[in-house]
């Protein structure tokens, strides 16, 4: 475990595998609604998250002993989709925001 410095090394380091299956079902249930720019994969109908990574966190508010703050990915993912018989794939970048309590 790496040296803590700010509470976005903390969703990191302690949270990464709950983010990581949250934003994988998503990812995989809405292959279509990727912001996608890809020359081989035009409308995919897979996607799956390879992995991401943390950008910042913005805390929302703190009410009653509760802390609501958004997490912003960068998360690497690969779709594909069947083009006359044929499986052509892709990687692309892009970016979340995740709201967190």
């Amino acid at each position: 475990m790496g040296k803590i410095r700010s509470f976005t090394d903390v969703v990191q380091e302690h949270y990464y595998d709950e983010i990581f299956k949250g934003l994988a079902d998503f990812i995989e249930e809405n292959p279509s609604q990727l912001e996608s720019r890809s020359n081989f994969v035009l409308e995919p109908d897979e996607a799956s998250l390879v992995d991401f990574e943390v950008k910042w966190v913005t805390i929302t508010s703190s009410p009653d002993n509760h802390l609501y703050f958004d997490v912003i990915v960068s998360a690497e993912i690969q779709i594909a989709e069947i083009v006359k018989r044929n499986r052509e794939t892709d990687g692309l970048i892009q970016w979340f925001r995740i709201s967190c309590n």
